[in-house]
C-alpha cells in the first residue's frame, strides 16, 4: 500500500455523501466538507508526498485521527494493476463472493464461507450447518437447541429524544413526561439506557407539538413518544419523513422533537460528539453553550483515552442537564457460537480472530 492508496481510500469514503457516519467523522480534515459536497475533485488536506508519506492537514487539533486511520470501518486498501482490490486484512474476497481466502498461506483456517440467509440463525446453528451466526432480534428464537454459547455484544449505538426549543422550560416539560422504560419497547433489540432521568416539570408543556421521525426502524419510536405526550395532555402529531428529508428538517430547525442516534458512544470519533458540538458541521441542537463548547474542544484534543471517555460521558450529562436530550436506548446483537468454536475470539472492533484454530 502507498500513500496514494490511503488518499484514494479516504476519498472513496467521502463519495458516500455527508449522511454516512464514517464520512461525518472526518470533518476536521482540510477540504473534506467541500469534497463531500461535490464542490472539489479531491481533498486538499490529503497530499501524497511520495509512496510512504501522506500529509494530512487539519482545521483544528483532532487527536482521534490515528484510530480512524486504523479502524476497519474505513477499509484502507489499494487496487492492483488488474483493477482487483487488495486487502490488508487476514482474509480477502475470492472470485466467488461467498468465500474468503486467507492472505497468509500458513494460516490454520484457509477458507471461510459466508452464508447469507433470511432464515433463523439459531436453527442454522442447531442443524450444524454453520459455525457462527448472528441471531435474530427476537430473543425467543434463542433456545437450548443451540449447541454452543450465545454471546451478547453491545453495539456502540445509542438513541435518545432530542428537544430543540429555545425555552429550557419547554424542553424540560416535554422530556420530563416521557418514560424511557416504556419507549424502549418500540425498538427492536434495544436495552434501556440507564442515564439519569429528567424530572417532571410543573409547568411549561405546550398545547401542541410535532414529533419528526425518519422512516425505518425508528418510526415506531415517534408513535410511542406521541402517545405518551397525548397522555400528558399535549396534542402530538407525528411527521414521518424519508431519512434525507428528516435530516433536512433537523438541520433547518423545523424539527423540534425528534430521535437522535449517536454512533461511537464514548469513542473519540463518536458521531454523538459532532452532533453535540455547538455551531459544528452536524450540530443538531442549534443552541450555543460555553460549557458544551469547552467539553467538545477538550475531547478532541485530549491525548489520554481514559480522559476522553470521562469527558465524553460529561458531555452526555451536559446535554441532559440542558434538557436537550433524553437518553432512551442502547443496542446489542446476539451471536451464536457452535460447539467446536471455543477458540473463536471477537475483537473489540467487531472482527473475528481465527488464529486459535
Amino acid at each position: 500500500l502507498t500513500a496514494r492508496d490511503v488518499k484514494a481510500s479516504f476519498e472513496a469514503i467521502g463519495d458516500r455523501g455527508p449522511a454516512d457516519p464514517a464520512v461525518a467523522d472526518l470533518w476536521p480534515i482540510d477540504g473534506w466538507s467541500t469534497f463531500v459536497a461535490g464542490e472539489s475533485g479531491g481533498v486538499s488536506g490529503l497530499v501524497a508526498i511520495d509512496d510512504t508519506t501522506l500529509l494530512i492537514g487539519l482545521s483544528e487539533p483532532f487527536e482521534p485521527l490515528p484510530e480512524l486511520l486504523a479502524a476497519p470501518a474505513y477499509g484502507i486498501t489499494g487496487v492492483g494493476v488488474d483493477g482487483a482490490v487488495r486487502t490488508t486484512g487476514a482474509y480477502r474476497y475470492t472470485d466467488d463472493p461467498s468465500w474468503l481466502e486467507a492472505v497468509d498461506p500458513a494460516a490454520s483456517i484457509q477458507r471461510v464461507e459466508l452464508v447469507r440467509s433470511d432464515g433463523n440463525g439459531a436453527a442454522l446453528l442447531a442443524s450444524r450447518r454453520v459455525d457462527w451466526a448472528v441471531l435474530g432480534v427476537d430473543r425467543s428464537s434463542v433456545n437450548d437447541d443451540i449447541p454452543g454459547d450465545v454471546l451478547r455484544l453491545p453495539l456502540d449505538l445509542r438513541v435518545g429524544i432530542a428537544a430543540r426549543y429555545e425555552d429550557i422550560a419547554v424542553r424540560e416539560a416535554l422530556l420530563g413526561v416521557l418514560e424511557p422504560a416504556l419507549l424502549v419497547s418500540a425498538l427492536s433489540n434495544a436495552t434501556l439506557d440507564v442515564s439519569q432521568p429528567i424530572t417532571v416539570a410543573q409547568s411549561g408543556l405546550p398545547v401542541s407539538v410535532v414529533v419528526h421521525v425518519p422512516t425505518g426502524p425508528l418510526a415506531p419510536l415517534g408513535g410511542a413518544v406521541a402517545r405518551q405526550l397525548a397522555d400528558a395532555g399535549v396534542e402530538a402529531t407525528v411527521v414521518e419523513l424519508e431519512p434525507e428529508a428528516f435530516a433536512e428538517a433537523v438541520v433547518s430547525g423545523e424539527a423540534g422533537l425528534f430521535p437522535m442516534v449517536s454512533v461511537g458512544g464514548a469513542w473519540p470519533q463518536s458521531t454523538g460528539l459532532s452532533l453535540a458540538s455547538p455551531g459544528g458541521l452536524d450540530d443538531v441542537f442549534g443552541l450555543t453553550d460555553d460549557a458544551r463548547s469547552a467539553l467538545t474542544t477538550d475531547i478532541l484534543t485530549a491525548r489520554d483515552t481514559g480522559q476522553r471517555s470521562v469527558l465524553t460521558n460529561a458531555l452526555m450529562e451536559q446535554l441532559v442537564a440542558e434538557r436537550l436530550l433524553l437518553p432512551v436506548a442502547r443496542f446489542e446483537i446476539l451471536v451464536g457460537v457452535g460447539a467446536e468454536m471455543d477458540a473463536l475470539r471477537i475483537l473489540p472492533d467487531g472482527t473475528l480472530d481465527l488464529s486459535g484454530f
